[in-house]
């Protein structure tokens, strides 16, 4: 405060109206401290409603070679909507045909050192037929595939795998015709091509 009044005396004898000895400002009160708000309680934590189904999920991954070489890796995930009150069923196992082999392991992990030339993502409802009662009956279902290809034959020389994802309602990614991956998958597939024909002489 006896700074504030030093401060005062200057100014005033600067403007010419010190003509005698300014009075020191009286001091100002301060203002009544404010009490604190009540605390306002927390609204009462609302509980999740009970689950009324659950959620069962397969998945499977399958390898198909052609001509002893890698060509397609499918891994396929369906999952289905179950009520609580439907009994516990172990998934059947999916057949295996000729040329395939059901992994252990997604297609990615298992042929990661693998160039995969074209992809096909696919997601449709899976159709509810079931004989069951209605306790029991799925609800709804989803069947997901995603697969990948190997061979330059069965993405570039044949046109049936694109066809049949596009038809499906997938979407169908390949690697570009300019690309090293393509280059050198097409001088692996010509020069395949020529042993054999030398193997046939």
């Amino acid at each position: 405060m006896k700074t504030r009044w030093l401060v005062m005396v200057a100014i005033l004898s600067v403007l010419g109206a010190c003509g005698s000895e300014p009075e020191a400002p009286a001091q100002v009160e301060a203002p009544a401290q404010v009490e604190a708000p009540a605390q306002v309680e927390a609204p009462a934590q609302v509980e999740a409603p009970a689950p009324t189904e659950r959620i069962v999920t397969i998945e499977r991954h399958i390898a198909s070679f052609r001509d002893d070489e890698l060509d397609e890796c499918v891994d396929v995930t369906i999952e289905v909507h179950l009520p609580l009150s439907a009994p516990e069923r172990t998934p059947s196992p999916f057949p295996e045909t000729p040329g395939q082999i059901v992994l252990q392991r997604a297609c990615e992990e298992q042929f990661s050192g693998r160039t995969v030339l074209a992809v096909c993502t696919m997601s449709v409802p899976v159709p509810i037929q079931s004989e069951a009662p209605e306790a029991e009956r799925p609800t709804s279902g989803t069947f997901a595939v995603v697969s990948r290809y190997f061979r330059y034959a069965s993405v570039f020389d044949n046109q049936s795998f694109m066809r049949d994802c596009l038809t499906g309602g997938g979407d169908w990614q390949a690697v570009a015709e300019d690309s090293s991956e393509y280059a050198r998958a097409r001088l692996d597939f010509h020069a395949g091509s020529l042993r054999g024909l030398a193997r046939h002489r």
